[in-house]
């Protein structure tokens, strides 16, 4: 299990975003935000865009222990459910990377 940095704010949000990727391009999946003692609006959208990365390359992202400041903001937004917990992709279900080259017939 990675652990996330201990803060994720505007300054920081770049570099975590590219620490997090490489992450998840060396194989990793769970991630422990459990550290992560200073953050802004910033660290919700890096923890999105992280998942992102790992659903587009047919991943399943899992991040545990959001501080319950960091919850509150992703509540206040609508998408904690998309940051803490399981995010597995359903059984059956097409990473977004490759859902376009279905719809036009590119698939190999």
């Amino acid at each position: 299990m990675q652990v996330i940095p201990a803060a994720i704010t505007m300054r920081t949000a770049s570099k975590g975003l590219a620490d997090l990727c490489r992450a998840i391009d060396g194989g990793e999946t769970e991630f422990s935000a459990e550290a992560l003692a200073h953050s802004d609006s910033s660290a919700v959208a890096v923890l999105i865009a992280a998942i992102r990365h790992g659903r587009q390359a047919g991943k399943a992202i899992r991040v545990t222990g959001l501080p319950a400041s960091l919850h509150s903001l992703a509540r206040l937004y609508g998408v904690d459910g998309l940051i803490e917990g399981d995010t597995a992709m359903p059984a059956g279900a097409v990473p977004a990377s490759q859902a376009s080259a279905i719809t036009t017939g590119t698939a190999r």
